[in-house]
């Protein structure tokens, strides 16, 4: 369910102290209004703490899970607007200046600063752990023994390979390189993806991953279907070298890392799906958002926007595709 108060209103982090005491704008909430406890209803997900950094756009629903979980809205986050409502939910939620978000569920505090804002309706009393029923544990599959001593897949600068199903040790491809994945249940030690990688997922797959998975920029992974629920990862952690999605990446998919410390979240990434882990780190400049040819941003895929421009070395002028005669694309 994604609750939607009876009364919205704009709370002012300079009058919290006021609004507490005299449950202003708190009084018309419906008693009985729970977040969904459906775990794909959520963007991100915490086991214990969530850090959403400065100045990012932040679409969708934000959860912490356990009791004395907080959130961290940093300077100037704005959480976008949309139906049905979006809201953040965890035991403490502190915000700094200039934060907005909609929606609030929590319990022990509400912390704003004198210029962060809450627009839409605040929910006291939640109780934690928040149940998210379906939230799945990392699977025993996830550490299966026969990554440790199965053959690298390793795909040289610019080149392609297709990968079957089947159990391997680490996944290193190579900048510019493209990883199409056929379809199935995977096993891997690890992921290691560089610059301007391209990971095609052709069929509904699952992935085991031993340790972590690392993506360098301008990378995309992402189902041909553009469904998350066709790409999900479960990852089991690695203390020396945690997960990190992005910079001006693309992901589409599920991704599982709740048995490790921390997952970090680089700037201009776009996640199409949801993220789980222990703690969820997102860094500042972070912006969800879909790519698209003629956006003015050169993603994964293109090497030149928006179309019509003139892009060196060739001065050729950028296509309709995002493209340019020249570029070897």
């Amino acid at each position: 369910m994604n609750p939607i108060g009876e009364k919205h209103c704009v709370i002012s982090g300079a009058v919290v102290a006021l609004l507490m005491a005299a449950f202003f704008c708190l009084s018309a909430s419906p008693a009985a209004a729970v977040p969904s406890a459906n775990y794909r209803d959520y963007h991100y997900i915490a086991l214990n703490e969530m850090d959403l950094g400065s100045n990012n756009n932040l679409p969708g629903n934000y959860a912490v899970v356990n009791p004395g979980g907080d959130i961290t809205v940093q300077n100037g986050a704005f959480q976008l607007s949309g139906t049905p409502t979006p809201f953040m939910v965890a035991d403490t939620i502190t915000m700094a200046a200039n934060a907005s978000i909609v929606d609030v569920y929590y319990n022990s505090g509400l912390n704003l600063a004198p210029s962060s804002e809450i627009r839409g309706t605040t929910f006291p009393g939640q109780p934690f752990p928040l149940v998210l029923s379906d939230l799945p544990p990392i699977p025993p599959a996830v550490f299966d023994g026969c990554t440790l001593s199965a053959s690298k897949v390793a795909i040289p600068v610019d080149d392609s390979a297709t990968v079957a199903p089947g159990c391997y040790g680490e996944l290193e491809a190579k900048q510019g390189s493209t990883v199409t994945l056929s379809g199935g249940v995977y096993n891997f030690k690890s992921w290691d993806i560089k610059n301007f990688v391209t990971v095609n997922v052709q069929a509904p797959s699952t992935i085991y991953v031993r340790q972590n998975v690392r993506t360098q920029q301008n990378s995309s992974i992402q189902p041909l279907s553009g469904d998350p629920d066709d790409l999900v990862f479960y990852v089991g952690g690695d203390s020396n070298k945690r997960s990190t999605l992005g910079g001006f990446n693309l992901f589409v998919g599920v991704f599982i890392d709740t048995n490790d410390a921390e997952l970090n979240l680089r700037k201009q990434i776009v996640v199409v799906g949801t993220v789980a882990a222990i703690k969820v780190k997102v860094r500042s400049v972070h912006e969800d958002r879909i790519p698209a040819c003629g956006d003015d941003i050169v993603d994964a895929g293109e090497t030149c926007d928006p179309p019509g421009d003139v892009f060196p070395p060739t001065n050729n002028v950028c296509r309709a595709d995002c493209t340019f005669c020249g570029d070897a694309v």
